[in-house]
């Protein structure tokens, strides 16, 4: 299973979220600006309330940083041939709540 904790406001975020949904990906999404018990799952799981955050239940990973979070799903879930670029700079950002 892969959970993945976003904000709508990070464009590291939405980098991510358009790979997954340009690979046809199945993700569990958990926007942390919409629920407060997601952002203390987050802080739980990774120690930051940083976003984006991959949690990846069957591979026994968890990643920050856009860039490292789509390396893995490229290399262990992406069936498809697209390419994918990398317009937006690997990152995460804080929490500005």
């Amino acid at each position: 299973m892969l959970i993945l904790y976003t904000k709508p406001t990070c464009a590291f975020s939405r980098a991510v979220e358009q790979y997954v949904a340009l690979h046809h990906l199945t993700v569990d999404n958990r926007d942390i600006s919409l629920q407060e018990a997601y952002k203390e799952e987050l802080v739980a799981a990774g120690g930051r309330a940083r976003t984006p955050f991959l949690i990846d239940t069957d591979k026994h990973v968890s990643l920050y940083e856009s860039e490292a979070i789509i390396d893995h799903l490229q290399t262990h879930y992406v069936t498809d041939t697209i390419e994918h670029g990398r317009e937006i700079p690997p990152g995460t950002c804080s929490p500005q709540f």
